[in-house]
């Protein structure tokens, strides 16, 4: 009985350190400050071929977007998609008719670097595993389970209604 209640004790202490450790390394990367939210908007489609394993072309589409800050224009593309040559005009379609304004977010210290957005931070989720972890890492340690009492075959018959 001690054998299980150790190892599910120290898998729930493995499991705090490795979500600890993220927590600690999402806290450390947080670089949300360093980026400002801009208005953009999507002025031209970029197309670029390229070639899998066995030398299938297909087309990644870029949509490009100009963007002003301290009235200096810049410009900036992200990925809208890869799309075989039969489809890609649908790429075309999609990036030109759809929405043509969109935010972006720029690097206070360089406005020129942009991306349409930034990794999240995931430190929240991280750091709630770490203590749910801890807590049942606590209760499969100390808490006490009450264990069946044995009961023989012929106590279990004396204690029969039919008897």
């Amino acid at each position: 009985m001690s054998i299980g209640r150790d190892i599910i004790t120290s898998i729930f202490i493995i499991v705090v350190g490795i979500f600890g450790m993220l927590a600690y390394r999402e806290h450390s990367k947080d670089n949300s400050s360093l980026y400002e939210k801009v208005d953009a908007k999507i002025t031209d489609v970029q197309s670029e071929t390229i070639y899998d394993n066995n030398n299938v072309p297909s087309i990644n589409l870029y949509a490009a977007y100009k963007y002003t800050v301290d009235k200096n224009d810049f410009t900036g593309r992200y990925l809208h998609g890869n799309y075989s040559v039969l489809f890609q005009q649908t790429g075309y379609n999609e990036i030109l008719n759809g929405k043509r304004d969109i935010k972006v977010f720029y690097e206070k210290a360089n406005p020129m670097n942009s991306a349409l957005s930034f990794p999240k931070n995931n430190f929240i989720l991280y750091a709630v595993i770490t203590v749910v972890a801890v807590v049942l890492a606590l209760i499969s340690a100390f808490a006490t389970f009450g264990t069946p009492k044995y009961i023989s075959p012929v106590q279990n018959f004396k204690r029969s209604p039919f008897y």
